[in-house]
C-alpha cells in the first residue's frame, strides 16, 4: 500500500541524487498561482493513479539550472520543461515501484496553464527546498 512517508523518502532520494538538495516534507499548504508548473504522469494498471510534481516556474528554473549546470538566465523554455519532465518521469517511476504489478508508467507531460489544483488527492505532500515549496500529489483516476 502506497504510503505518504514512503512517497516522501522516493523524493527526497531523488532530490539528493540528481540536485544535491535536501529536502524536508512541511504542512504549508500550496496555492496555484500564475507562474505554476505542474507535470503529469500516469500510471495504469490495479491501482490505476496520476501523479503531479507542482511548483512555481522560478523553482523550476532554479532545478534545471542546477540540473544543467548553467545560470538561469541562459535557460530557455525547452530546458526548464525537458528538467520538469524528466523530474515527474523520476517520481512518477518510483511511485510506480510501489505498485502492485502489473502496471505500466505514461510519458510525462507538463501543464503550465494556472488554475485550481484537481480536487481530493490521495497523497499530498509539500516540500520546501530553495527557499520555496513545491508539491507531489497522487490522484486516482477513473478507468
Amino acid at each position: 500500500m502506497l504510503q505518504d512517508q514512503d512517497i516522501a523518502q522516493s523524493v527526497s532520494e531523488i532530490w539528493g541524487a540528481m540536485l544535491g538538495l535536501d529536502i524536508q516534507t512541511i504542512s504549508k499548504t500550496q496555492d496555484r498561482s500564475h507562474d505554476q508548473m505542474t507535470g503529469l504522469i500516469s500510471i495504469a494498471g490495479v491501482w490505476p493513479c496520476q501523479v503531479r510534481l507542482i511548483c512555481s516556474r522560478t523553482l523550476a528554473c532554479a532545478l534545471t539550472s542546477i540540473m544543467f549546470d548553467t545560470e538561469t538566465h541562459d535557460l530557455v523554455d525547452e530546458d526548464v520543461e525537458d528538467a520538469f519532465r524528466e523530474l515527474t518521469n523520476m517520481i512518477g517511476g518510483s511511485v510506480k515501484a510501489m505498485m502492485p504489478e502489473p502496471c505500466t508508467l505514461s510519458l510525462p507531460t507538463i501543464d503550465a496553464t494556472p488554475g485550481p489544483s484537481a480536487p481530493n488527492p490521495r497523497h499530498a505532500l509539500t516540500f520546501a527546498c530553495q527557499g520555496d515549496a513545491f508539491k507531489v500529489e497522487v490522484h486516482p483516476t477513473v478507468v
